[in-house]
Parts: C-alpha cells; sequence; structure tokens
C-alpha cells in the first residue's frame, strides 16, 4: 500500500479482509489497460446529487443504510467481467452502489460489509469469499452468493478520497450469473 493510502479493515463471518483505499483503482487500471489514463472507473464528479437506492434488485434485498446508485454499472462492467470470468462466471446484469465513509470510520464499513453478508444468508444464500486472479491486491473483496435460484457475484472495494478531510467511497458491485454460470 502506498504511503499515506487509507486503509480499512472488513471483518466478517467469512474472515478478515483490509481494504485499502487505491485498491480498486490499481486492479482496474490493471484490468483495463486502454485508458491508462484513468485508471480504475470511477463515479463521475457531478453537478446534480445521484440517486439514492432503496435496495438491490438482483439480490433481492434493501439497505439499511442507503448508498448512491451508481448508475446501470456499465463502467464497472469490464473490471467485474474479468473477475467473474476468472472464477468461471459470466456476468448478465449489473448493478453498482456506492455509500460515502468518512475518514477512517471502521465501525461504518464493518456495519454495511456484516449487514450486506448476514442479509444474503438470512434470504438463504450461500455466500462464499472467493479470490478471482485478476484481483491481484487482497484489499478488493469479493463473494460468490447463490441459492434461490439465482446465483450472484458481488465485489467491495474502498475508493481513495481526493484529500485528507474529504469521504472515501465503498463501492458494492452486484452482478447476476445465474444465466451465465
Amino acid at each position: 500500500m502506498r504511503a499515506g493510502a487509507m486503509a480499512l479493515t472488513l471483518i466478517t463471518g467469512l474472515g478478515t479482509v483490509a481494504l485499502a483505499a487505491d485498491a480498486l483503482a490499481a486492479d482496474a487500471l490493471a484490468a483495463d489497460a486502454s485508458n491508462p489514463a484513468i485508471g480504475a472507473p470511477a463515479v463521475p464528479a457531478r453537478s446534480t446529487p445521484l440517486p439514492v437506492a432503496e435496495g438491490s434488485v438482483l439480490a433481492g434485498l434493501g439497505f439499511g443504510d442507503k448508498p448512491y446508485l451508481l448508475g446501470d454499472g456499465s463502467a464497472f462492467a469490464s473490471y467485474i467481467g474479468q473477475a467473474a470470468r476468472d472464477i468461471q462466471r459470466v456476468c448478465g446484469p449489473l448493478e453498482a452502489f456506492g455509500w460515502e465513509i468518512k475518514g477512517d470510520d471502521q465501525r461504518r464499513v464493518d456495519m454495511l460489509t456484516n449487514s450486506l453478508i448476514g442479509s444474503l444468508k438470512k434470504s438463504n444464500m450461500v455466500v462464499q469469499l472467493v479470490k478471482p486472479l485478476s484481483l491481484q491486491r487482497t484489499e478488493v473483496v469479493a463473494y460468490t452468493a447463490d441459492g434461490k435460484g439465482r446465483n450472484l457475484f458481488l465485489m467491495l472495494s474502498l475508493s481513495p478520497p481526493p484529500g485528507r478531510d474529504q469521504l472515501a467511497q465503498l463501492v458494492l458491485l452486484i452482478c447476476d450469473t445465474t444465466r451465465n454460470k
């Protein structure tokens, strides 16, 4: 991890994983060499606020702590698609969500992650931590969630804040691999 990068740790029922603030950008840059100037698909700066999501249609879950809806997820499609192929899955429909995280708010990162994993398990999904080969850094967390006639692939990462006193973003990508598994 580069000097000065924010580091947070995800503690879930599936183990402990450290999230570095620059992890998503570094892995996406490696996955998408066609656009080296921008690295990872970042949440674009906007003059209008992003809409808030009530839940994930793909996972069939509501969010207690409402994230921003990051468009249709197409900016992240090649990145999550490569990681899914690494574990012999193919992404279909995709959703992308983001939460703003103040400073090093470890408690909130843990709460969001544990709530997501817990909700998936409560809905009778079998959740497994996976390590796709294209995700070279251990700081990007990937899961499969299978059950109820659905197969999902999820990725969590923390994007860096632009400055010390500004907000980072926890990004959740979900793709449906049901028809393509």
